[in-house]
């Protein structure tokens, strides 16, 4: 390996962990942030502290996420702003992540026991049928799903990412091994769009066009104007479609093509202002107001996680050559060792380069 295919591979290579590392500290921002409304209700003083069933559960995985936010932001920070990786501090946030699963898995289990009573969701004024009910905590579910499978999947697989580079074992990842996942995530932001707008469609139908005095709601999905909801779920299958399409090879995008984030912008444009703001803001006495930046967080992982998937789809090599990182990179595990070694090396050159240049120490 020639000295100059060496420090590209070594730039390369430092690019890539600063682009993980920068995914993950956003993403775990939002992961402290947005369980901390419900963690604060469910604690109180004179024995109001939620200590048993589904209230425990919820409170517990809250704690779990905003522990997995902070040692995210902290393992995120380090790499990218100090060149600074620890495959342990990773290694733990990696196995930590896994616990990420369990508020979805509350939230899940709390809308299908409300549904199942046949009361909930809809307002008694509206005189809803059981199947109605069922129907609208069914849309629930999905919609939890499809953006807690984002936001999780989004966390782990930085954070996997990350871990995977540091230890010296990048080169796994060429293009198809980002494309598969494009098109698994473009698909539950498919689904997570089709809740919303047969949950539009369905209050249309049942109880008329918007504003709808008193709402209806589940889960992430506040209806005051159904027709908002047919709309915003129609940008995420457009969106979803497309991005699928594109895994499959059957858009073809070239390396210049950023389209596909565009419609990611403007789709979390649409979440934020029309799914959130406007849908809550209608509700009378500040109702759900402290729901906003909680979706406003939970919903990011469903457009940063494609994007970012989608964009190194299209930037790295369909076969990775066996110097791309600078890397002796290998399959062999005994000479897995030698590799994580030389990951470590190339962390630490960088750190000796920007102490060697003035410049950089600037």
């Amino acid at each position: 390996m020639s000295k100059t295919t060496s420090t590209i591979g070594n730039e390369r290579y430092q690019a890539d962990l600063r682009q993980f590392a920068g995914v993950l500290f956003g993403l775990s921002i939002c992961a402290t942030f947005f369980p901390l409304a419900n963690v604060a209700g469910r604690i109180g003083p004179d024995g109001t502290t939620a200590d048993e069933g589904i209230p425990l559960a919820s409170l517990v995985a809250g704690l779990c996420v905003i522990l997995i936010g902070i040692t995210g932001m902290l393992t995120g920070y380090l790499c990218l702003v100090h060149d600074y990786s620890n495959k342990y501090l990773t290694g733990f946030l990696l196995l930590w992540v896994q616990t990420a699963f369990i508020p979805y898995i509350t939230d899940m289990t709390d809308v299908g026991k409300t549904a199942r009573t046949g009361k909930g969701f809809i307002p008694t004024s509206y005189n809803p049928t059981e199947g109605e009910v069922r129907f609208v905590g069914a849309m629930g579910i999905l919609g939890i799903f499809c953006y807690g499978a984002c936001f999780l999947g989004s966390l782990a697989f930085m954070t996997f990412a990350l871990y995977a580079y540091q230890v010296g074992k990048p080169g796994d990842r060429a293009s198809g091994y980002y494309r598969g996942r494009l098109g698994f995530y473009c698909i539950l932001v498919t689904l997570a769009g089709l809740a919303q707008l047969m949950l539009g469609a369905f209050c249309i139908s049942n109880f008329g066009n918007g504003p709808l005095e008193p709402f209806i709601g589940v889960a992430m999905f506040t209806v005051s104007f159904p027709e908002i909801s047919v709309v915003v779920g129609l940008v995420y299958i457009l969106n979803g479609l497309y991005g699928l399409l594109r895994s499959v090879g059957v858009i073809k995008a070239s390396e210049n093509d950023h389209s596909f984030q565009i419609g990611m912008a403007f789709q979390y444009i649409c979440t934020l202002v029309l799914m959130i703001i406007v849908q809550i803001s209608y509700l009378p006495g500040n109702t759900q107001a402290a729901a906003a930046p909680s979706r406003a967080c939970l919903t990011l992982g469903a457009h940063v996680l494609p994007a970012f998937l989608d964009f190194k789809m299209r930037t790295t090599p369909e076969v990775l050559p066996m110097d791309f990182y600078g890397l002796d990179v290998v399959n062999d595990d005994d000479e897995g060792v030698a590799v994580e070694e030389q990951a470590d090396d190339a962390n630490k050159t960088n750190n000796v380069n920007k102490e060697d240049d003035p410049e950089l120490e600037a």
